[in-house]
């Protein structure tokens, strides 16, 4: 009887054992068929039930190499942060300066930073010294990472940076900024909806002015493998040949930048 327990024993150990094994190599096989991505939830272009612009790059992108993302939304900076001491966090997107180190990065998109006015005022700025006595509103680290900025906001009545950039049309639209320095796709996206809310035609960004004073800012995505980077660099390039990009931004451009008079 002993020895019966101990043959029954060491089988039962046995089928522990690959069952144990057959679950490791299921998770594994699970892992190399997704990535982990930190993101920023940045209104329209990561949004917290999908759906986001940009997020639709990325996931066209992934499908292209095969691969699923799995996406973690958190304030923007902060994904930066998750990136650099979440081992769990495989890459990034959205990275407007790649850290040092990186193992591998591209840029895969870009970003208009504008100084936006209402339209109704008598002078347009065409230089940033035309803010001088303006009440100006942009976003955090702005007056660092946008050339010529941080030189002129002493000339400013008043100079804020805030992260919730819903805040920065709500102030503009209630007079209480005069001009609003962001992307102008997401200034255009926040402003259609306070609009709509307040029962206009949804086309509120209609009524200001959009002056391009800045180089546009380009999005890095980075990764901590340089062997994934390079194969999700290769599905990138894959889906701008293939039209399928060029789809996606002709989308985004009929979204938001058709409201914008030139």
């Amino acid at each position: 009887m002993g020895k019966w327990w101990s043959k029954k024993g060491q089988a039962l150990r046995g089928l522990r054992l690959l069952l144990c094994a057959w679950l490791f190599s299921s998770a594994a096989a699970a892992d190399e068929d997704s990535l982990v991505i930190a993101a920023p939830l940045l209104f329209p272009l990561y949004e917290r039930n999908g759906g986001g612009v940009e997020e639709a790059i990325v996931i066209a992108t992934l499908a292209e190499c095969g691969l699923k993302p799995v996406i973690q939304l958190q304030p923007f900076g902060r994904h930066l942060e998750s990136f650099l001491q979440d081992e769990a966090v495989e890459a990034a997107v959205t990275v407007i300066s790649a850290p040092a180190g990186v193992p591998y990065s591209f840029i895969y998109s870009s970003y208009q930073n504008s100084v936006i006015t209402l339209r109704d005022r008598t002078t347009k700025p065409e230089h940033l010294s035309d803010l001088a006595g303006m009440r100006v509103v942009s976003f955090p680290g702005a007056a660092r990472i946008l050339p010529g900025l941080g030189a002129v906001r002493g000339s400013f009545a008043t100079y804020i940076e805030i992260a919730n950039q819903d805040a920065h049309s709500r102030l503009i639209m209630a007079g209480r900024v005069d001009a609003v320095i962001a992307d102008k796709l997401i200034f255009a996206a926040y402003t259609n909806i306070l609009g709509a809310q307040a029962g206009q035609d949804g086309q509120a960004a209609g009524r200001f002015d959009v002056a391009a004073l800045f180089p546009e800012t380009q999005a890095h995505w980075i990764f901590k493998d340089a062997a994934v980077g390079a194969r999700v660099h290769q599905c990138f390039h894959t889906i701008r040949a293939n039209g399928i990009l060029g789809q996606l931004l002709e989308e985004r451009r009929r979204r938001f930048f058709g409201i914008y008079v030139k």
